[in-house]
């Protein structure tokens, strides 16, 4: 039955990706979009267009990976597939990120953001938030990746997951750190006004680094080197006039909470 067999191919090719076999997972994702246009499955032949676009993404074969995303993202349209639609957004911002095309994924990111508002998919916007922190970091917009890591810290915190809150503490402290660095050498590089979530021109960043010591033995060195060294900054930013308040904290959680209330 082709129903069953779409089924197999489809699941097969995702457990070959896993193993990093890519040839395999592209001749198994190939079947089942072979099978899905035979009998005119849209829906199927989207999701089969989506798993090849993740395969090539991972061979770093990016042209490939949006030629199906692309196709993904326009069958998901045609069914009126939001979820689907959302996830093809997500997919080409993180292959047009990988390519260099900062400006590209923000585009991508920011309507994959707003589909995950609309369906309610909280998991998706957080994943967007992180998603568009990185692309502002990389273009050393370090206020606007900073402002979405916060939003990105703060969805986690809702969701309590604990990986999701490391991971956003850990961007906020890098993207801290890389501003300081910046102001070092001048004028920061590209627009550094905030555009993200938080805005304003008194801002206040809560880091709560119990969150990132929950799990730090699970990071890479590289990781925790970052996390640890960046607070040492904090005299860097008296210095080149971010003048920040700090306040130590024990909650009853024994958590410690580091605040730096930033004007400017």
């Amino acid at each position: 039955m082709p129903g069953i067999a779409s089924f197999v191919y489809s699941t097969l090719g995702r457990a070959y990706l896993s193993l990093g076999d890519y040839a395999k997972a592209i001749e198994y994702h190939t079947q089942h979009l072979a099978i899905a246009k035979e009998v005119g499955d849209r829906a199927g032949k989207g999701r089969a267009y989506a798993n090849l676009g993740c395969t090539y993404g991972s061979q770093e074969n990016y042209a490939k990976a949006i030629e199906y995303h692309t196709q993904h993202l326009a069958i998901a349209k045609e069914v009126g597939d939001r979820a689907g639609e959302g996830g093809a957004y997500a997919n080409l911002g993180n292959a047009y990120r990988s390519q260099g095309d900062y400006a590209k994924a923000i585009d991508y990111h920011t309507q994959y953001l707003a589909i995950a508002k609309e369906v309610g998919d909280r998991a998706g916007e957080g994943k967007a938030y992180k998603n568009l922190g990185t692309c502002h970091m990389h273009l050393n917009e370090y206020v606007n990746a900073v402002a979405y890591f916060e939003a990105h810290h703060a969805m986690a915190m809702s969701l309590k997951l604990a990986h999701m809150q490391s991971d956003a503490a850990i961007n906020i402290g890098v993207s801290l750190t890389l501003h300081v660095r910046a102001a070092r050498r001048g004028p920061a590089t590209g627009d550094d006004r905030a555009h993200g979530p938080c805005r304003g021109g008194s801002r206040s960043i809560t880091i709560h680094l119990a969150d990132t010591l929950l799990l730090l033995s699970s990071w890479p060195v590289s990781h925790i080197a970052m996390f640890v060294s960046w607070p040492w900054h904090l005299v860097d930013f008296c210095y080149f006039g971010f003048p920040p308040s700090v306040v130590f904290s024990t909650a009853a959680s024994q958590s410690v909470t580091l605040c730096l209330a930033m004007t400017g």
